[in-house]
């Protein structure tokens, strides 16, 4: 970064106040073609429709120097030249007004496009100041008098932000200009580790030791209330599936961000368009307990052409729904306030509050480097505070199996690995048909869609246990009742997990435990995609209610 700029210029970051569609100071502040656009489908209630939106029927809604920019571009009109940002904004006394920029004083039009410029007005550009360390090349802002080594920074940046005052330790506040800091720990770990020197970790190891210790997770409920958010930041996904489960067991609602999951549509498509229902309002919609009820029924109206106070629900089924018409940030719920994640699917967040399991003792020792890595992630992606879990059980043994599902080993006394438990719930374990499948012994369709609607959870416990068929099938039970099944895929994930170095049993499991009910969801399918042991109306639309699960599932062979 530089240490000085020759550009002068007026701040276009604003606060904008409640909602930007009622904020029409914000509303006049914005700039540039693409941000007006964005806005006016804002606006215009289009931003979830997928692909290019036209939005010339709204222009009206644009201040005059918006309307002009908006007809200008911001590019070279003349020259045709989209590459050349030319035109912008420029202050004349105190307002604001879209001028030309151009510096082509050889160009044809120049004068036409200028006429009282006079060369010398530009400003010389100061030069850059570079600091350079044996292991990377940085542009930084120059904070003291002497440039010190990378190591050195981090320490710097890391201590002042975790401090002791004989009780508790707190992550300090992070101010707008050390933002860009924290944002470089990750880029400045990975240049130190590129030397394989571990003594220049010895530092960090030094203030891992100065971080507080958390017991009680049960203080993360004071956050659910909250507009505040916090993570717990997870090594993998095994770590992440076993903490969801201990927040489940002491009925903490939470997020679970670890897989990149298929689109998973919200209940209120099956309880609206799953049966042969004519028309649905806007209350249709308020019934189902949506929270956002009129905003989803103005867009479906929109897209569907809709002109009345009602939708035809075979319309928004077949045109919306089963055409895939729709983004899908559309169909995200409200996320819970406390998120169990990863550091993959972190990257692009930042939350209050952090927490971590704290290291094993042995892995600390074994993959110091690691560590640090992620200790100094989760540092950059925490606004208030950091703090350490302390585990009470045994260290935890997680690997990846080729097979792609994570699993949980033990050591028996002889040193031999044996399995204790394996990821449940990544996209394609669970059968969706068996769900409304009239063919499935002892599982009635219709009874099940209403119980899955009315009596299943987030959180709840499941119990996945082996049916004594001429197949092995695995079925899903919540609170002793069969509400589906287990696809084939996973029973072959099983038979590969036990086929490993792992102790071998000579049969299935007969049931896992310590799996639990993620979300209640609507599964979407073409009708003619349905096989023919569905039972109809769901044959027909392929809409019905489903679970997703997850969960470390403990492994039970009695």
């Amino acid at each position: 970064m530089i240490t000085k700029s020759n550009v002068t210029y007026d701040s276009n970051v604003y606060v904008i106040n409640g909602d930007l569609r009622t904020d029409k100071t914000f509303q006049s502040k914005v700039r540039g073609r693409k941000n007006l656009k964005a806005m006016l489908i804002e606006l215009a209630g289009l931003r979830w429709v997928k692909g290019d939106v036209s939005v010339d029927n709204y222009t009206h809604l644009l201040t005059e120097i918006q309307q002009k920019e908006w007809e200008l571009g911001m590019y070279c009109a003349l020259l045709g030249d989209r590459d050349e940002i030319v035109w912008g904004l420029i202050k004349e006394g105190d307002e604001l007004k879209i001028a030309c920029r151009c510096y082509k004083t050889d160009c044809r039009h120049f004068r036409t496009c200028r006429p009282d410029y006079e060369p010398g007005m530009e400003l010389p550009a100061l030069p850059e100041v570079q600091f350079k360390d044996n292991s990377i090349d940085v542009q930084i802002e120059k904070r003291t008098g002497v440039a010190e080594s990378l190591e050195e920074q981090i320490n710097l940046e890391i201590k002042p932000k975790v401090i002791s005052n004989g009780q508790k330790a707190d992550y300090k506040n992070i101010d707008g200009q050390e933002k860009g800091i924290y944002a470089d720990y990750i880029s400045k770990v990975e240049a130190l580790l590129e030397t394989k020197d571990k003594s220049k970790f010895q530092k960090l190891a030094g203030l891992m030791k100065e971080l507080p210790a958390e017991n009680d997770l049960g203080k993360l409920c004071n956050l659910l209330d909250s507009n505040e958010k916090a993570a717990i930041l997870c090594r993998n996904i095994g770590e992440a599936l076993k903490v969801s489960g201990k927040l489940w067991q002491r009925q903490i609602p939470h997020g679970l961000d670890i897989w990149k999951r298929i689109r998973i549509y919200p209940v209120w498509v099956a309880d609206l368009l799953n049966g042969f229902r004519g028309e649905i309002t806007v209350d249709d919609f308020i019934n189902t307990g949506e929270l956002r009820a009129e905003e989803i029924f103005s867009t479906l109206k929109l897209i569907c052409g809709a002109k009345g106070d009602s939708l035809d629900c075979e319309t928004v089924r077949v045109n919306v729904i089963i055409n895939n018409r729709l983004s899908s940030e559309f169909f995200e719920e409200n996320i819970s306030h406390v998120v169990v994640c990863t550091e993959e699917q972190a990257k692009n967040k930042e939350f209050e509050y952090m927490y971590m399991l704290e290291p094993d003792a042995k892995n600390l020792q074994e993959e110091f480097e690691k560590e640090a890595r992620i200790w100094c992630f989760a540092l950059s992606k925490t606004k208030k505070e950091f703090k350490w879990f302390r585990k009470k059980s045994n260290p935890l043994i997680f690997l990846y199996m080729e097979n792609g599902r994570w699993i949980e080993v033990g050591q028996e006394k002889n040193g031999r690995k044996i399995l204790v438990s394996l990821e449940v719930g990544i996209d394609g374990d669970v059968d969706e048909e068996s769900f409304v499948d009239g063919s499935f012994q002892g599982l009635d369709p219709y009874e099940v869609q209403i119980y899955i609607r009315n009596e299943v959870k987030p959180g709840d416990p499941l119990e996945i246990v082996l049916i004594d068929r001429p197949f092995p099938v695995y079925g899903i039970y919540h609170k002793g009742k069969l509400i589906g099944k287990m696809s084939d895929s996973f029973v072959l994930g099983v038979r590969k997990v036990l086929e490993t170095n792992i102790k071998r049993f000579s049969h299935l499991p007969r049931r896992f435990s310590e799996v639990y009910v993620e979300k209640v969801y609507s599964v979407v399918r073409k009708p003619d995609a349905v096989s023919p042991y569905v039972v109809q109306p769901f044959m027909s639309t392929g809409i019905w209610h489903g679970v997703v699960l997850s969960g470390m599932g403990k492994v039970r062979f009695d």
